[in-house]
């Protein structure tokens, strides 16, 4: 069964002293581990999605255990929770008003029901930023081939895709021996467009890679032969 833990600023009530400091009571003894996964990269797409979360170790198997991780920025800013409590399977529910960046999710505390015994967690980073894509489209006239590209981004505060204006990235060509070469830079226009012309009389097969930015993913586009 799939139990969402939603993102919340407050202490969880059960051992709220521990989750929300993140520190043993004095008599507490170690006896394991406490481990949270989910993705590292969080694509943001749409008004609302899960996050597929899963925990194991020691508070797994000790009954009526529970843990805290906390979503901390790297000013140590706390901006979110995950919590477990008896269900190995879960998830992060988020809406497309999530904080975007880099953060890492942080200890905040793990112990047994009796509270006599605590279980050291893990940390790890994670990336959120808005989804993108990017398209390559070839056309050719004699000799004159011509390449337009195009992305569009999330967008969250529109709940949909947007043109990606100001994007840059490259045009690229594959070589032979299949690695890809960069052919020609671009910036894309307020329709989230560039186009570019050149001579050549044999086929290519082409593609864009639009570059990332710090809340929104990098795009590569499929392929195409003209």
């Amino acid at each position: 069964m799939i139990r969402r833990a939603y993102a919340s600023l407050a202490a969880v009530g059960i051992g709220g002293a521990l989750l929300a400091t993140g520190i043993p009571s004095a008599s507490a003894g170690v006896i394991g581990t406490c481990k949270m996964h989910m993705t590292d990269q969080v694509r943001v797409v749409q008004p609302t999605q899960n996050i597929y979360t899963t925990f194991d170790g020691g508070c797994v198997i000790v009954a009526n255990s529970f843990a805290t991780w906390h979503l901390r920025t790297s000013s140590q800013a706390i901006v979110n929770h995950m919590y477990y409590g008896d269900d190995p399977t879960s998830s992060w529910s988020i809406t497309d008003s999530v904080r975007l960046g880099e953060f890492t999710w942080s200890a905040g505390g793990a112990q047994s029901g009796d509270g006599n015994s605590t279980f050291t967690q893990n940390e790890f980073p994670i990336a959120v930023r808005v989804g993108s894509w990017a398209g390559i489209y070839p056309s050719r006239s004699g000799s004159t081939v011509t390449l337009t590209a195009q992305a569009v981004r999330y967008a969250t505060s529109l709940n949909r895709n947007i043109a990606w204006e100001g994007a840059t990235g490259w045009i690229q060509y594959r070589n032979s021996d299949g690695t890809w070469a960069n052919l020609r830079s671009v910036t894309l226009n307020s329709a989230g467009q560039a186009s570019w012309s050149y001579t050549r009389s044999t086929s290519r097969t082409y593609r864009v890679v639009i570059d990332g930015q710090p809340t929104i993913w990098a795009a590569t586009s499929p392929s195409a032969v003209k």
